[in-house]
């Protein structure tokens, strides 16, 4: 269908500049001011929003990295490409944007909210952060650190109760860890 035509203002037809200007498009907001608006929403599922933005940026800046450091470049081509080509920049460009280090401190947070609230998912990403939000690293070292037991069973009980709410791999982690006899969180 044809749209009619837009009448021309005053100001416009005043200024032949201004009547075949192209229209621009206003700037995508930053990846910082995306997860920002994401985190502050009342809205739990946002806060998950919020977090696996934040992950994506993440896990490419990290697998960059190791390719980096292994030396990835001599093994395989398609990487030695992307590096000589900048798609790599370009890429961690796209995934982070302006975000900064401290951007990440809020992962914890964003998912503790949304596992409180049922987000599918949430439960599981929370766990995968670590009693201290790296990881299993503290898990591994410090096994026996109260602060560190205190969490396991915190963390066995996030994910019972998502379960009961039907997040599957919620249910899978139960699963593999009592089939395994090790208990809740007790082996990874």
């Amino acid at each position: 269908a044809l749209m009619a035509p837009v009448p021309v203002s005053q100001s416009t037809a005043e200024s032949p500049a201004a009547a075949t200007a192209t229209p621009t498009l206003a700037a995508a907001p930053s990846m910082s001011a995306r997860v920002k608006t994401l985190a502050e929403s009342k809205n739990p599922a946002d806060a998950y929003k919020a977090f696996l933005l934040l992950e994506k940026c993440r896990s490419f800046a990290l697998w960059r990295r190791e390719g980096e450091l292994t030396r990835q470049a001599e093994r395989d081509e398609r990487f030695a490409e992307a590096q000589r080509s900048g798609t790599l920049d370009a890429q961690l460009q796209e995934k982070c944007g302006d975000l900064t280090p401290d951007s990440f401190a809020q992962i914890v947070p964003l998912l503790e909210r949304a596992s409180a609230a049922g987000v599918l998912h949430a439960a599981s990403a929370l766990t995968r952060q670590g009693p201290f939000g790296n990881g299993w690293v503290d898990v591994d070292m410090r096994p026996n650190d109260p602060l560190v037991v205190a969490w396991k069973q915190r963390m066995g009980e996030v994910l019972k109760t998502a379960a009961t709410k039907g997040d599957y791999i919620a249910s899978m982690q139960l699963a593999e860890n009592f089939g395994s006899g090790a208990g809740v969180l007790d082996q990874h």
